[in-house]
């Protein structure tokens, strides 16, 4: 089965060579990252600017990071901003129905509240990410005694493993830790819920 390269399997590859970039910036790294986002036209996965699928928002994080090292007009963030301005205009917050998704999609909230000084974002991010913790599945995919995250509502209580244990998910707790580090990294001193993401980061 063949895939697009802009959904998060590829997005998240190019997110740590953004990060390596900034360290280290070679040039032939620059043209690997423009090249992919020139070849789907600074889209999202299938053209589709309405997808509320967090998978394929991870790309946006890149886009906008292109276009903050100043490597193109804004024609590279306009098809992500689009997207993500179609649910900060919506009532709907309970898109995030597995963990990944606050890695793939919070980041990219978390940018565009910086570039354009707009708490909308932080605040739709937050409603999205509150759902996921304390409503999906009921009871939300955070387990607050141990401190980790389900997966997804199949694994949420009364779910266990046959030794009697909760089943928790290394990589998507990962995850988790990934999307609080990369959405901290762009917060001021005042953003909204930054108290929040802090005290989850710790815990």
């Amino acid at each position: 089965r063949t895939r697009p390269s802009n959904i998060w399997t590829r997005a998240v590859f190019y997110e740590g060579l953004m990060e390596l970039y900034k360290l280290d910036p070679k040039e032939s790294d620059m043209k690997y990252m423009m090249d992919w986002g020139t070849f789907h036209q600074w889209g999202l996965r299938d053209g589709k600017i309405n997808t509320r699928n967090a998978d394929n928002q991870a790309c946006g994080q890149v886009y906008i990071d292109l276009f903050l090292l100043g490597k193109g007009d804004s024609s590279l963030i306009r098809p992500i901003k689009q997207n993500i301005d179609n649910m900060v205009n919506s009532t709907k917050s309970d898109d995030w129905s597995w963990v990944d998704c606050l890695q793939m999609s919070m980041p990219v909230y978390a940018r565009l509240a910086k570039m354009y000084k707009d708490n909308r974002y932080w605040e739709k991010m937050y409603d999205l990410y509150a759902f996921t913790k304390d409503k999906h599945g009921v009871t939300g995919l955070y387990d607050a005694q141990e401190a980790l995250w389900f997966r997804d509502k199949d694994f949420v209580l009364p779910y266990r493993e046959p030794n009697g244990e909760k089943c928790f998910w290394s990589r998507g707790n990962a995850w988790v830790y990934a999307a609080l580090v990369r959405t901290l990294e762009q917060m001021d001193q005042n953003s909204p819920h930054r108290e929040e993401y802090i005290t989850m980061f710790k815990n």
